[in-house]
């Protein structure tokens, strides 16, 4: 469950123009090393209900306020419940995503791309009749999702979008209020849409609120208290003002079909941003706030509205709570341990202890007070290190939690043969 395999193929013939020829295919079944689901799904008669998933790469929580982006903090206190403590599976986009749309940790990740497995979430929404879009600003194709998350849904996809980030923000908004706007309202949809402004700080000239200069940014020479860093979060802060007027539009054209009481609407990011608040710059580098702890506002549909009267919940959440959310409320009979690493967020025992967070070379468990970071690598497993999860300080005396360890191991191989 912890291995990492290594591929040189794709960039032997990319950058080095060297083509491997290929032998004989072989016949070996690439679904064997998965056991997913471990149990066939079954449904009980559930009302149908809209689903709507925006999310926006790269947009921490802390970012999300009055200033930066008044229209997603109107519907955070007004119409949504607020995870407050919520965290991606992963500080990056790929493992973020996988994390999201699986529910399960991202260290299966390869195991899943190999076998080109999608998503148990999208096996059932087809088999009870949803209308899908998945709709990226960037392509779907890198980070693999096409072979992965959406592999069977493929028809389903739309991202060919041209031109700058802002501008196909623009165009790939345009295209879901499109789709709603033709939407047989007879029918259910779930629209999962990912804008990707707040990535590369990108925004038109007109949304440029934090006065940003225009000026090249040499981020080799960038530093914490650099006017260059300074410069960047203000750029980054403009560009998640544009995205939130995006996310108005769709808002205010499901008012404007008859369509918001009845539709689920989930507002997220894949991971965070940091600005040198915890050393350093950006995101895939780090466990901490600024990187991995993201926006996850829930809207539920008013037949659903009596699961809560809570306005915030401050207990730890996951993006691994997202898929057995959506499949219990729609009538799923499993429990959430057949198909994924999460649970559903409004049984009224949901509690977590701790979430995992993935990346590249190291993992982490994350509780309220500390951070456990180890290596993904077996025999570096209990080399790891304890750092304090609001402040990132290191905690040299502080021992890991094994049992929580242990557990997180057996997670990442309860779906596997």
């Amino acid at each position: 469950p912890i291995y990492i395999p290594f591929r040189f193929n794709s960039f032997a013939y990319k950058h080095l123009g060297i083509k491997q020829n290929k032998s004989v295919k072989n016949t070996i079944n690439k679904n064997a090393t998965l056991n997913y689901p471990k149990k066939a799904l079954s449904f009980k008669d559930n009302k149908k209900f809209n689903i709507l998933i925006i999310a926006s790469d790269a947009t921490r929580y802390s970012v999300i306020n009055s200033k930066t982006a008044p229209n997603l903090t109107k519907f955070r206190d007004i119409e949504a419940i607020d995870f407050t403590n919520h965290y991606s599976g992963g500080y990056s986009t790929r493992f973020g995503i996988f994390s999201l749309m699986y529910g399960i940790n991202s260290t299966y990740w390869f195991n899943f791309l190999d076998a080109n497995r999608g998503s148990v979430l999208f096996d059932s929404l087809k088999k009870l009749g949803y209308e899908i879009d998945i709709i990226f600003s960037t392509s779907a194709s890198w980070p693999e999702f096409r072979k992965t998350c959406f592999a069977k849904i493929k028809e389903s996809i739309k991202d060919n979008f041209k031109g700058r980030p802002w501008q196909k923000d623009i165009k790939s908004s345009e295209f879901l209020i499109e789709s709603l706007k033709k939407h047989d309202k007879n029918k259910p949809f779930f629209s999962f849409l990912f804008m990707d402004a707040p990535h590369g700080y990108s925004y038109p000239p007109e949304f440029n609120k934090f006065d940003a200069k225009k000026q090249n940014i040499n981020y080799i020479a960038v530093s914490k208290d650099s006017k260059e860093t300074k410069l960047a979060f203000a750029r980054y802060k403009n560009a998640v003002y544009f995205i939130d007027s995006r996310f108005k539009k769709i808002i205010d054209t499901l008012k404007s079909r008859g369509m918001y009481d009845e539709t689920m609407i989930i507002y997220t990011s894949d991971h965070g941003q940091e600005f040198y608040e915890f050393g350093y710059l950006g995101h895939n580098s780090a466990f901490d706030e600024a990187q991995t702890h993201v926006p996850f506002f829930v809207k539920l549909p008013k037949s659903l509205s009596n699961l809560t009267t809570k306005k915030k919940i401050t207990s730890l959440s996951s993006h691994l709570d997202l898929v057995p959310t959506i499949l219990s409320l729609l009538g799923v009979k499993n429990k959430s341990k057949d198909y994924s690493n999460g649970y559903n967020l409004f049984k009224k025992d949901f509690k977590r202890d701790f979430v995992f967070c993935g990346g590249w070379n190291y993992n982490s468990i994350k509780t309220k007070k500390y951070t456990y970071i180890f290596s993904n690598r077996p025999d570096e497993l209990f080399k790891n290190e304890i750092r304090d999860t609001k402040s990132y300080k290191l905690l040299p005396n502080k021992s890991v939690d094994t049992k929580l360890l242990i557990k997180v191991v057996d997670q990442n191989r309860a779906f596997l043969k």
